[in-house]
Parts: C-alpha cells; sequence; structure tokens
C-alpha cells in the first residue's frame, strides 16, 4: 500500500533511490529520530504577514513528513531483517541518549556489543576493550593511549595491535576495531537487498554501470 494512503499528505518514496548506501539510510533515520517533524517558525512568519516557503521549496529537501515516513520504514527494514544482537549494533553505533529511556535503551545495546568484541578478543585488557568501544558508540574516550601505556605497563605498539590488529605470518588477527567494524558492515550486507526493494537504494551493478557510462 502507498504511504500516501495511510498517511495523507506523506510522498511515497521517489523513482529514484535517495540513499548512497544502506550505511547512509541507517545513519539518516537516527539523525532524523527525535528531530521535530514541523519546523514551528515557519507559523510564526506566516502570522507575521511574512513570505513561508515549504524546507523542500528553500533547500530541495524533504519535508518532515516525508522524513518521518522515510525514517519509519528504514526502521521497519532493521526490524524485520536484523537479529537482536544485530540491530543492538547500530542503536549502540548511532542511538541518540534524548530521553531517559532512550539512554537506558543504548546503554544495553553497548553492553551487548561489548559482549560480542569480548568473546572474540578475550585477551585483551577488559577496560582498554570498553573505552574504544565507548569511542565508536559516540560516547568518548576516557583515557588517551598514553594514560592505558602506563596504566598497562606497555608500550604504544601493543596498544595499536590491540585496537587495530596486526599482521602475522602472512594474516590479519583482528583488533578491537575490526572486529566492530565487520559486525557493523554485516547489518548493512543484510540490508541491501531489502533497500533495494523498497527503493531506498540504488543496485551496486546499476550504479556502477551508470557512472561508467557518464565517464564515456
Amino acid at each position: 500500500m502507498e504511504l500516501s494512503v495511510l498517511w495523507p499528505g506523506v510522498a511515497d518514496v521517489p523513482d529514484k533511490p535517495r540513499f548512497r548506501s544502506p550505511e547512509h539510510a541507517v545513519r539518516y533515520a537516527f539523525a532524523i529520530e527525535g528531530r521535530a517533524i514541523i519546523d514551528i517558525s515557519t507559523f510564526f512568519r506566516d502570522l507575521r504577514g511574512g513570505s513561508v516557503k515549504l524546507p523542500e521549496e528553500v533547500t530541495g529537501e524533504s519535508s518532515g513528513w516525508d522524513r518521518a515516513a522515510q525514517c519509519a520504514m528504514i526502521m521497519a527494514l532493521m526490524m524485520r531483517y536484523l537479529t537482536v544482537d544485530e540491530k543492538s549494533v547500530l542503536v549502540a553505533r548511532y542511538g541518540k541518549a534524548l530521553t531517559y529511556s532512550m539512554e537506558r535503551t543504548k546503554l544495553r545495546c553497548f553492553c551487548t556489543v561489548l559482549n560480542l568484541v569480548r568473546g572474540e578478543l578475550p585477551k585483551i585488557k577488559l577496560w582498554y576493550l570498553v573505552d574504544v568501544v565507548k569511542e565508536w558508540a559516540g560516547y568518548g574516550l576516557d583515557h588517551t593511549d598514553v594514560w592505558w601505556a602506563v596504566h598497562y605497563g606497555v608500550d604504544d605498539s601493543t596498544l595499536r595491535r590491540w585496537k587495530y590488529g596486526r599482521h602475522y605470518r602472512g594474516q590479519h588477527i583482528a583488533g578491537i576495531v575490526d572486529v566492530l567494524y565487520r559486525i557493523e558492515q554485516l547489518c548493512y550486507d543484510k540490508l541491501l537487498e531489502p533497500m533495494i526493494d523498497a527503493g531506498l537504494v540504488e543496485e551496486p551493478e546499476r550504479e556502477e554501470m551508470e557512472m561508467s557510462l557518464l565517464n564515456q
């Protein structure tokens, strides 16, 4: 059923997808979460006799209602196609603590991610791992690498191996950042086909073909 039928005044998804990738769409949805749908300042300008233009007339962007509908569609795809752990990864990564409930949800998801990473890297010092995952989740660092090196009595190269991994006998041994990237990327890989079907994201092959034609 078309969105305009379910929600009068909301435009349906355009023929040309607006998002470059599932990651772009997910980041957009979390950025829109909690934002006001209508800019009330336009109504006050109208009351004062000022000229009022819709946001899309000024910036070319969709209206607040369109943004809310697109955000809801993206969130619905996440709920349908991702596991509980995978949804926790994206909430921990991009969720906002705008309310007490949202803060608790983000913290719970952060702990889930922490357990996932800890399960793969049990030999890395726990509190350094926690600090790196906190930075990834937007909380910021508690301490600098210099502080951690002194605290654990290790050198900078050891911290780099913990954080970014290392090469050993032709193979890359994963670090904290590697694991975080992989579990996040898995979510985007699972969302790609559903988002293409929903008209939110362009098929990679088609996009590459169009770029090659433009460059000829």
